[in-house]
């Protein structure tokens, strides 16, 4: 009976490692999707915390921004709903990249 506990594992891992290696940057992305929402279900307390949270939320912009640029792809959306997606999202990008590079510019010129 401990000899099929023992193997049990080692077979069921051996069979599980030839899908993880064709599914890992799924699975990173998926977890790293995950504990960057439960990181900003937390209200940032101080700088560190702040620089995590921004980590997180450029990770977040940044999966969006793939999504837009797919948006061509897409099925079962007309298109006129994904061109107003589009301007509307990219007036929204131009507007956040403007002021957050007035933020910059302003830390550098310090």
């Amino acid at each position: 009976m401990a000899k099929t506990k023992a193997a049990a594992p080692s077979s069921s891992l051996a069979r599980k490692n030839p899908h993880k290696n064709s599914h890992a940057k799924a699975k990173l992305a998926s977890s790293d999707l995950d504990s960057s929402n439960d990181l900003l279900r937390t209200i940032p307390l101080n700088s560190e915390d702040r620089l995590a949270h921004i980590q997180a939320l450029g990770h977040r912009v940044g999966s969006y921004v793939k999504f837009m640029c797919t948006v061509g792809r897409m099925e079962g959306s007309s298109a006129e709903s994904k061109e107003r997606a589009v301007a509307v999202f990219y007036d929204r990008l131009y507007i956040l990249e403007q002021e957050l590079s007035r933020i910059h510019d302003s830390l550098l010129l310090g």
